[in-house]
């Protein structure tokens, strides 16, 4: 698991002649595209006996690299539909002292660039005009929090922003039974765990379209997709979603 590990697993292989399973992440394709090392890794995985990716834009990134394709399985994530499930909003709303009138955005993740919350803020001051009300909660923890904070400050939303920082597995369905909308703003992705279990909750999801999350989404169906980078789409498909209760909740019904 994980193309680091890949590396002590193909060194054993070479002197015990064992075969080598090698699971690849989305976090796996950004250490490939490095200049130089890149080239090294892709003749390490060259060498493995199977490769597992978790979507086929990775498998065909794979192949374009030279990845023979009868070497590569794709197997979806999992996760577990026991705990990942649709419950009462005002109930965990009431356990988490988060208001029982607001519409809840939810978006969860590393706070590091890639992740894009800093759109998702910048969206904020068009949402609240048109949506007063809108409550956005930021799950996770990284080097961007002061900056994504002061970014807030600075556009006048602090107020109806929490940062409410790291958030167990074990805590995430009750946060995401919380919400009235989750929101993907990522500008790189492999098949994200938390887009499958906010879908599993039953929320509408709003996600761009990068990465396996094209796989995991049918547009206007089961989730809404939008470009990555740009704010303004995210705007507008957020603030659609904020005016049609009824899309809301075939969009979550088809997500569940």
């Amino acid at each position: 698991h994980w193309l680091l590990a890949g590396l002590v697993a193909i060194a054993v292989k070479s002197v015990t002649k064992l075969s080598v399973v090698l699971t690849l992440w989305g976090s796996d394709m950004i250490l490939l595209k490095l200049p130089l090392i890149g080239c090294f890794f892709k003749i390490i995985i060259g060498r493995a006996s199977a490769i597992i990716c978790e979507n086929q834009q990775f498998k065909q990134y794979l192949e374009s690299q030279g990845i023979q394709s009868h070497k590569i399985s794709v197997i979806p994530n999992g996760h577990d539909l026991d705990h990942f499930k649709p419950e009462d909003k005002s109930t965990a709303r009431l356990k988490l002292s988060l208001p029982a009138h607001k519409f809840v955005i939810l978006t969860a993740g590393r706070l590091v660039p890639v992740k894009g919350q800093g759109d998702l803020i910048k969206s904020l001051p068009a949402i609240l005009q048109h949506t007063p009300n809108v409550l956005l909660v930021i799950l996770g923890e990284g080097e961007l929090r002061d900056s994504l904070m002061r970014l807030a400050k600075t556009l006048g939303v602090s107020q109806c922003v929490i940062f409410a920082g790291h958030i167990s597995s074990r805590e995430m369905p009750l946060w995401l039974n919380s919400a009235d909308l989750f929101v993907l703003p990522s500008l790189s992705e492999g098949s994200p765990n938390i887009l499958i279990e906010a879908m599993s909750c039953g929320l509408p999801v709003a996600a761009t379209r990068v990465g396996g999350i094209p796989e995991m989404i049918q547009d206007n169906i089961d989730g809404i997709l939008v470009p990555p980078m740009a704010p303004q789409s995210l705007t507008t498909s957020i603030m659609s979603l904020i005016s049609d209760p009824a899309l809301r909740d075939r969009l979550g019904k088809y997500a569940s």
